[in-house]
């Protein structure tokens, strides 16, 4: 018979429920920073023969649509990742009562 060993932390893979509400937390914070940037300054610049403050200007719209974009991302990837860890938790719970539920031999 081969001798149970638990295995050491480092050479299991798990991520606690608690670490996956963390990074969706994180993600979250992380979209309404990322979304809430304000770009208002470089559409008002003032009208100048300058290529480089033309440049800035032009930048406004295109940033604050890239900003949306990604803040939209994160936030998408911070709502599926909380429904899978609750069903994935829920599944782990569903589990665990049916192997309890085995009859003892």
């Amino acid at each position: 018979m081969i001798p149970h060993r638990t295995p050491r932390p480092s050479t299991v893979f798990g991520i606690s429920p608690d670490e996956v509400a963390a990074l969706v937390r994180i993600w979250q914070e992380q979209a309404r920073v990322i979304d809430g940037l304000d770009f208002a300054g470089l559409a008002a610049l003032p009208v100048s023969a300058s290529r480089v403050v033309a440049a800035l200007r032009a930048t406004a719209s295109p940033a604050r649509t890239a900003t949306a974009a990604v803040g939209g991302r994160l936030t998408s990837i911070a709502a599926a990742v909380a429904v899978f860890s609750a069903r994935s938790v829920a599944e782990d719970h569903a589990a665990a009562r049916r192997l309890a539920e085995l009859p003892d031999r």
